[in-house]
């Protein structure tokens, strides 16, 4: 009997140290009732156009935003042609709210600007990334502590339509501008090139992390149909050509967190899918969603690793939309 209530007391002092279980999200009941190939519209709060974006298509020439899986965040910044500061907005799907972030200092004077492929993050560690178009700076911001600091200069050809992305397996991000691609190493905080003069269009480029399978896939821009697979070790090779133009105002580019699939979300309104394993292409079912009116902008997507779905979410020349879509299943 002592024995017994001994180990109940011990049993209720670890449970006591536990963390609680977090209550279900909007976004978790919502993707635990999909199907793989289903979209579903995800009513969420403040996803409003005169008070998230300025009454703005921020999303014009804007790739993928960025998921936190700590914060359990998605973060976007983003600017209309010629019009300033840039805008920070986040997604919370623990509230299943959007707010407006504010401007970070390193912002506010820029005018030319677009988000293009330029949002990535850590995800694992909750660090979020932002390259400015068109300059040498990298910028990075701790999201538990929100605070923005900038990596060291990049030595390298500037433009606009450049692209950026986190490589878990190389612990560091990777650039693509105009055929060269370059390395920034968390550990040694320094810039490299890993290649130039790839075939690839000049700007509009686009890069996309595949955890799953330990990939950075790249390349397209300006109507190029070439994809490129960068792997833990820093090898690149050529994948099978794409059906489709590949990059900015052609595609919308995001990597299924659950299959590792990078899904396409082409301008022709063709949705497809490139095993990076198999190096193969297949087109997908363009159903609900934004895939029936998606003519090259003004839709931005991250992949919710937490819920193994992707959210696409459009501004309002698409109409202000949010959607869940379940890839696969878990």
């Amino acid at each position: 009997m002592k024995a017994t209530v001994v180990a109940m007391l011990s049993l209720g002092a670890l449970l006591a140290h536990l963390p609680a279980a977090e209550p279900p999200t909007e976004v978790g009941k919502l993707a635990s009732a999909m199907k793989p190939g289903e979209w579903r519209e995800l009513r969420s709060k403040g996803y409003d156009s005169a008070k998230l974006m300025r009454d703005e298509d921020i999303l014009a020439y804007a790739g993928r935003a960025a998921w936190d899986e700590r914060s359990q965040q998605v973060l976007f910044v983003g600017q209309v042609h010629l019009k300033g500061p840039p805008t920070f907005i986040a997604y919370s799907a623990r509230e299943n709210g959007w707010k407006r972030m504010p401007t970070p200092k390193w912002a506010e004077k820029l005018k030319w600007f677009h988000a293009y492929e330029n949002n990535a993050a850590d995800s694992a560690r909750g660090v979020f990334f932002h390259h400015a178009s068109a300059s040498t700076h990298v910028h990075r911001y701790d999201v538990a502590k929100d605070r923005w600091t900038t990596l060291p200069d990049l030595k390298a050809a500037t433009g606009h339509g450049t692209a950026l992305e986190y490589f878990p397996a190389m612990k560091g991000l990777v650039r693509v501008y105009g055929g060269g691609t370059w390395f920034w190493s968390e550990e040694k905080n320094t810039w490299s090139q890993l290649a130039a003069k790839l075939d690839m269009g000049p700007y509009h480029n686009f890069a996309a992390s595949s955890p799953k399978f330990k990939m950075v896939l790249f390349g397209g821009g300006n109507g190029s149909k070439k994809i490129y697979r960068l792997d833990a070790q820093g090898k690149i090779t050529a994948g099978k050509q794409a059906p489709v133009g590949l990059g900015i105002g052609r595609s919308l580019n995001v990597v299924d967190p659950v299959s590792g699939e990078l899904l396409v979300l082409s301008k022709d309104k063709k949705f497809l899918a490139y095993h990076p394993g198999k190096d193969e292409w297949r087109e997908l079912p363009a159903t609900d969603g934004p895939t029936a009116k998606y003519g090259g902008h003004s839709v931005s997507a991250a992949a919710l690793s937490n819920y193994g779905v992707v959210l696409f979410f459009s501004s309002r020349p698409q109409g202000m939309k949010t959607f869940l879509y379940k890839h696969a299943d878990r």
